[in-house]
């Protein structure tokens, strides 16, 4: 773990396709297409004569930066008919500050973009080679509150640098914790410390062998990846305690290695679910959820191999004596059979639960939109807390750029007019400016807050009402990351649609039953899509961490519903209530266990500072949960068809 990195790209979500593009930018300006650095200047003296003073300094101390080629401020903000500085036409005419920076406010040019409205707040574009930017982001310390002017950075790259720095944290702090938490569930549950530490023995290996595969090869861990050691540390346990829970039954004779032969199917299946799980996120292309899939199958192949390998050994000379000093988890589990059984009674009302939970799904993933938001990764600090100040005051985040044709039409003065909301320009300022170029290159401001739909309606709607006087091109960062996580969720949600498909020809093929594919289908699509349900009632569009962590729950929900069907495929598979329940006794106790250490050990991702992996966490734990109720209520009662439980 010491020789691993972090990582956080925003441009790593972007396909090779649209990478592509980016370098094919043909008009002139393009390199302003790439990221550029965000500063949020703040002072409460912001509009006196030293607070301009101070401003102006700082803005000079960053055009004389290596690698910086260009800054734009207030201070170079054109009057929107003669293209002359608003700011510094005042200041030139004898106006007070206050009054100076009110008048440039007002009459300049997207004044109101870079100036806040109570003039304390200012907005600060830094464009230039990666490295010194990248630089920039780290120069200005937390603001005191004695400093004359507070420079915070924002925008995507100080957005990346804020995550990666929490990443770092996470990965010191949670997989450890996840780990202690399901310690200590399976030393209460057993009744045993000592059975606790062989348990999940096996299970740290191949954590261990999976960091170091990403060390020995390089690989970062970035906003995406950062949950697979979760996965591997929950599943691995899961894996432990059905081999633990096989080694104590009667059949078995106390061998681990004759249990590991009698499980290995199920948790081979459940190992291979996953990992095709992961595996089919790289179907959509990008860098980052590429990784992520090679990262996903990696890590289970090796917990699979250490379970197969250490597993048994871990097992040896404690497996019985924990079956037998089980007693909470033996009450525990006598008393969650009984209620079992006692709802299975209620067949109708079981199977029409799950049918609406169901429905409330088809029609989130149907209708509901998807969308993205710069911030939706985005730690608590100095960088939000900026971020909620320019979207209060409604202050650019990052430009797009609108390219103007300089020749065809003569509509150029109008298409100007129409950008800067104002009258038609002096054409001579103007045709200064484009001397000797194709294109007239003007920025199109994006205001904080703003989402990836909110930013292609603005495109949308700019070139409809440039649509007359030229034809004008809008390109830019913000644009490219928005248009490219739209696509990337929605080829996500197909790519689910697939997964679900595929996982379903797997259990038609092993148990060679239609009617259990169906059952299965039916009872592991529900948790899924309660998800998406979720989704809608808590932000009203469905994001790309909401649809990973569907793709990947699809390959963990599955597990409890495989060694419950391959309890009762022990007993001929055959739908009958005696079999059934005979399958929910000798399964039930590991599933139940496993689930709650699965919830537990997902719940720490709530205690991480990225929202992403909060949501991603709080999600799976919702699955988990109601993928134990499907399987332990819904599974049953559907298995056994019209007869019911009586």
């Amino acid at each position: 773990m010491p020789f691993l990195q972090s990582e956080s790209d925003l441009s790593s979500a972007l396909s090779e396709r649209d990478a592509s593009q980016i370098a094919a930018a043909k008009f002139e300006g393009a390199s302003l297409l790439d990221r550029t650095a965000v500063l949020l200047v703040r002072s409460e003296n912001l509009a006196s004569a030293s607070g301009l003073n101070a401003f102006s300094d700082l803005l000079f101390e960053l055009q004389l930066l290596e690698g910086i080629t260009h800054v734009s401020s207030v201070f170079s903000l054109p009057d929107a008919e003669n293209g002359q500085l608003v700011l510094e036409q005042a200041l030139s005419e004898g106006y007070a500050p206050r009054a100076a920076l009110q008048h440039t406010r007002d009459a300049a040019s997207y004044g109101a973009d870079f100036l806040s409205r109570d003039l304390t707040a200012s907005m600060v574009f830094v464009s230039g080679e990666s490295n010194s930017l990248a630089s920039l982001a780290r120069t200005f310390a937390p603001c005191e509150k004695d400093t004359t002017l507070c420079v915070t950075p924002m925008g995507p790259i100080a957005i990346e640098q804020a995550v990666e720095d929490r990443l770092q944290f996470d990965n010191l702090l949670l997989t450890p914790v996840s780990a202690i938490v399901c310690l200590a569930i399976v030393a209460v549950w057993f009744g045993s410390l000592r059975i606790a530490l062989h348990v999940i023995a096996p299970v740290l290996v191949g954590v261990i062998w999976y960091f170091g595969l990403l060390a020995l090869l390089d690989i970062p861990i970035d906003v995406f990846n950062a949950v697979v050691p979760t996965v591997i540390l929950t599943i691995g346990l899961a894996d432990m305690l059905h081999l633990m829970n096989a080694v104590g039954k009667n059949h078995t004779n106390g061998d681990p290695q004759l249990a590991l032969r009698r499980i290995l199917p199920a948790i081979t299946l459940t190992t291979a679910t996953t990992a095709f799980a992961f595996a089919s996120l790289a179907l959509e292309g990008s860098e980052a959820l590429q990784r992520l899939a090679f990262c996903g199958v990696a890590g289970t192949s090796l917990l699979w191999v250490a379970i197969v390998t250490i597993g048994p050994f871990a097992c040896r000379g404690v497996a019985s004596a924990s079956m037998d000093n089980a007693t909470f988890g033996k009450k525990v589990s006598s008393k969650l059979f009984r209620t079992v059984l006692l709802g299975l009674r209620s067949r109708r009302s079981i199977i029409a639960t799950g049918a609406a939970v169901s429905l409330i799904g088809i029609f989130s993933l149907s209708w509901v939109p998807v969308d993205f938001e710069f911030t939706e990764n985005l730690p608590d600090g100095p960088v939000a807390e900026a971020f909620e100040t320019a979207e209060r005051e409604g202050l650019a985040m990052a430009p797009l750029f609108v390219s103007l044709p300089s020749d065809p039409r003569d509509g150029l003065p109008a298409a100007i007019a129409v950008l800067n909301g104002g009258e038609a320009p002096d054409m001579s300022r103007v045709s200064d400016a484009i001397a000797g170029r194709d294109t007239l290159v003007l920025p199109l401001p994006v205001t904080a807050g703003m989402r990836a739909s909110d930013i292609l309606n603005l495109a949308d709607n700019t070139l409809a009402r440039l649509a007359d006087h030229s034809d004008a091109i809008i390109d830019g960062f913000p644009m490219r990351v928005s248009e490219a996580a739209i696509e990337i969720v929605e080829r996500l949600q197909i790519i689910f649609f697939l997964a679900i498909a595929v996982l379903a020809t797997v259990f038609g093929v092993i148990f060679r039953s239609a009617w259990v594919t169906v059952c299965a289908l039916f009872v592991n699509l529900l948790p899924l899509l309660a998800m998406q349900a979720a989704m809608v009632f808590s932000m009203g569009w469905i994001n790309m961490a909401s649809v990973v962590a569907m793709i990947v729950a699809s390959g963990i929900v599955v597990d409890d519903t495989v060694h419950l069907l391959w309890a009762i495929r022990r007993r001929k598979i055959r739908a009958t209530t005696h079999t059934v329940l005979e399958g929910l006794r000798d399964a039930g106790e590991p599933v139940s266990l496993t689930t709650l250490a699965l919830i537990c050990g997902f719940s720490i991702s709530l205690a991480s500072g990225l929202p992403g992996l909060q949501l991603f966490g709080a999600l799976v734990m919702l699955s988990l949960g109601l993928a134990w109720l499907a399987d332990m209520y819904l599974l049953p009662v559907v298995l056994i068809g019209r007869g019911g439980i009586k």
